[in-house]
């Protein structure tokens, strides 16, 4: 997997995936049920866009360590793979972002 340092980088639309997931997260860490707290639906988080992130468990694939998968279908498709910490610290730090 690829790793992702800072999510300062990430377009707007990056930004906005990541600060959605921090928000979820309520202060707390990141687990698979934290998914549970984010808006479903079409343009919920990004218009014209269907947004989705999945837990996957280490288990699953054969390995230790789960990781997490963000999809967005429409105009900005793309999938991408992060480790539970990984995710964590870019959402984290996008929603603190907002804040300010």
């Amino acid at each position: 997997m690829k790793r992702y340092d800072g999510s300062e980088w990430w377009p707007n639309h990056g930004q906005k995936m990541f600060a959605a997931i921090g928000k979820a997260m309520e202060g707390k860490r990141l687990v698979p049920e934290t998914l549970k707290n984010l808006p479903d639906g079409f343009g919920t988080i990004l218009p014209s866009n269907q947004f989705t992130v999945r837990h996957v468990s280490g288990k699953e694939v054969g390995h230790r360590k789960g990781h997490y998968i963000i999809n967005v279908d429409g105009p900005l498709a793309g999938q991408w793979k992060f480790f539970s910490g990984e995710l964590e610290k870019l959402a984290r730090a996008a929603w603190l972002r907002t804040l300010n």
